[in-house]
């Protein structure tokens, strides 16, 4: 039988989806994806609630961004993109820095360690912190 003892680190995930348009080169109105973004996140499980952090808050979090990019063309409402192609790593990074602020203004005892922006299965880039 094993003691049960808490780890140092534990990491823990969460996904939220979004979908907004982008500039593209086949269309003068853009085309239109579907996103997935997941963030990843380490800390200590806290012994009296037996978790990592409460997954309402890093909901909430992800709600920022999806609010955010939900149904808007990303070229042409965020001054960010400008009129490069939208990539799924240009997004990660800019999701991994508002992440990472928003938790780190709230919840010091946890790390954003890794944010995934997935634009199809097989079309994806992520911030990887180490």
């Amino acid at each position: 039988m094993l003691d049960k003892k808490f780890m140092e680190d534990i990491t823990i995930a969460r996904k939220a989806y979004f979908s907004s348009g982008v500039n593209s080169t086949e269309s003068k109105w853009g085309e239109g994806h579907n996103y997935v973004i997941e963030a990843f996140v380490r800390g200590p499980i806290d012994t009296d609630t037996g978790l990592v952090m409460n997954l309402t808050d890093l909901d909430r979090f992800l709600k920022v961004i999806t609010d955010e990019f939900d149904h808007k063309h990303l070229n042409k409402d965020f001054d960010y993109f400008g009129e490069t192609p939208v990539t799924p790593e240009q997004l990660a990074e800019y999701c991994h820095l508002k992440l990472k602020k928003l938790l780190e203004n709230e919840i010091s005892h946890v790390t954003l360690i890794r944010t995934l922006v997935r634009q199809s299965d097989s079309d994806f880039g992520f911030v990887q912190e180490t």
